[in-house]
């Protein structure tokens, strides 16, 4: 073999064994609620599971108790699609991002797959932020470098 073919086949198995580890879920104690029932006034820290027995999409509804700053992530196979949909918009989550929430409003969780080779339980993980981490006033989230 030459050289540009073990170093394509060296590129193709690091490629492989990265999109095959695992999340690690920090809190392990975290409750979790099942997408197809309505999450109402969630804990500050939950995460929603979602089961997957064939190709498709999966949506869960919450209700946030008041407006607040919230950290959501996906906590299993990064290739599912993750989007967040609102009363005004929706947008794609790629690993991890904040959501403005305004307390009362509907908002719908929506999980992807695109192939399931064996049934699978995926994760998308909630936490609520500090109050100082946002200013009510502006709706925007402070991030410290």
């Amino acid at each position: 073999m030459d050289t540009k073919t073990i170093f394509r086949l060296i590129i193709l198995i690091l490629i492989y064994l990265i999109s095959c580890r695992k999340i690690e879920v920090e809190e392990q104690n975290r409750p979790l609620f099942s997408y197809d029932k309505l999450i109402e006034n969630p804990p500050n820290i939950f995460a929603v599971l979602f089961s997957f027995q064939s190709i498709g999409s999966k949506t869960a509804d919450i209700i946030f108790p008041d407006t607040s700053v919230w950290f959501i992530e996906k906590l299993g196979d990064p290739s599912y699609m993750l989007q967040l949909m609102d009363y005004s918009s929706d947008r794609i989550i790629e690993g991890a991002d904040t959501l403005f929430a305004h307390g009362g409003y509907h908002y719908q969780i929506v999980v992807s797959s695109t192939f399931v080779f064996d049934p699978i339980n995926y994760l998308v993980g909630f936490k609520k932020l500090p109050d100082s981490l946002w200013h009510s006033s502006s709706k925007q989230v402070i991030v410290e470098p």
